[in-house]
């Protein structure tokens, strides 16, 4: 299960998955992500536009990469900025304040770290709830 996505300084995507397993893709982060939004129907323009509308947000945007199975995906920091690590909202069971860091703990039983407030975290949380809220409430509508 994908837990983290970030880019490591030789412009690579690193991807954190459970039972600590690392990948290294040779392709930069954005176009590894829109590789998976194109693979579940989008782009990543696309889904940054459709949440940018549904949830009226303009910073740090969270992405959907599976309609189906409801995967987004957030950034920590502006998605420009080279430390912005991405995170798979579905695979969060808990995060703690530590300091001005926040630990994650994962439905895997893994934690990590990291160098971003809990506020933010909290915030792209709730986001991610709120994505999900929206979409359970208006595919059903569309489909009836």
């Amino acid at each position: 299960m994908l837990l983290i996505l970030y880019e490591n300084k030789n412009s690579q995507t690193v991807i954190l998955c459970s039972h600590s397993n690392i990948y290294y893709i040779e392709q930069p982060i954005f176009e590894y992500i829109n590789m998976l939004c194109v693979y579940f129907g989008s782009t990543y323009d696309g889904r940054k536009n459709a949440a940018k509308y549904i949830l009226q947000i303009k910073q740090k945007v969270p992405i959907l990469l599976s309609e189906i199975n409801r995967n987004i995906i957030f950034p920590t920091v502006s998605s420009k900025r080279k430390d912005c690590i991405w995170i798979h909202s579905n695979a969060v069971q808990s995060f703690h304040k530590i300091q001005k860091k926040t630990k994650i703990v994962f439905i895997t039983g893994e934690e990590y770290i990291i160098d971003v407030e809990y506020r933010t975290i909290k915030r792209q949380m709730q986001r991610c709830v709120q994505f999900k809220l929206y979409l359970d409430t208006h595919l059903f509508e569309n489909l009836l």
